[in-house]
């Protein structure tokens, strides 16, 4: 998706094929298409879209961090050679991954429903690691189930602004980075 100022983003496959996963990331290399199979490429070029398997000297900002799909993508990108920020609202998880990865981890307490959290915890990429490479926006839940009969008015709004106000709010943060 071109952006203003040049810049790019894109898909990012993180994983074993079978069980990808797929982080924004972004890139001013508009030449780029990932295609499955080719995993043994650092990058992928093709069609105006990018690819990279390759995390080496990346930050990273990963929403919902400390724990599931969060806790998991951290990991790996940390095995890669990444340098994260960890945000999330569970304080001690989030301290605790400092602590298991020193230097390499940064933890940001962040409740991505108060948008002046999230912004703290994406600026804190340059400010700790000199820059923002991958935002996963990957904090959510299930949000309100409900029926027509049964709908609630205040559980639809924090659903949205979970799974779709704190995504966009946090792509619009790290854009300047």
């Amino acid at each position: 998706v071109p952006l203003e100022h040049g810049h790019l983003l894109h898909a990012r496959v993180v994983g074993e094929a079978a069980h990808a996963l797929v982080v924004a990331c972004r890139h001013e290399d508009a030449a780029a298409h990932f295609e499955p199979g080719d995993a043994n490429d650092d990058i992928t070029r093709r069609d105006g879209f990018i690819a990279s398997n390759h995390s080496e000297r990346e930050v990273a900002v990963i929403t919902g961090a400390a724990s599931g799909i969060g806790l998991a993508t951290l990991e790996l990108l940390v095995q890669e050679g990444a340098r994260i920020v960890a945000a999330d609202r569970e304080v001690e998880a989030g301290r605790e991954l400092e602590r298991r990865f020193p230097g390499v981890v940064h933890f940001a307490p962040c409740d991505v429903m108060q948008l002046p959290q999230l912004r703290a915890a994406i600026d804190s990429a340059a400010t700790h690691f000199g820059g923002l490479d991958i935002l996963f926006n990957n904090a959510g839940s299930s949000g309100t189930r409900a029926t027509v009969e049964t709908f609630d008015a205040a559980g639809w709004d924090d659903t949205m602004a979970l799974l779709l106000r704190a995504v966009a709010a946090g792509t619009a943060y790290a854009v300047p980075h």
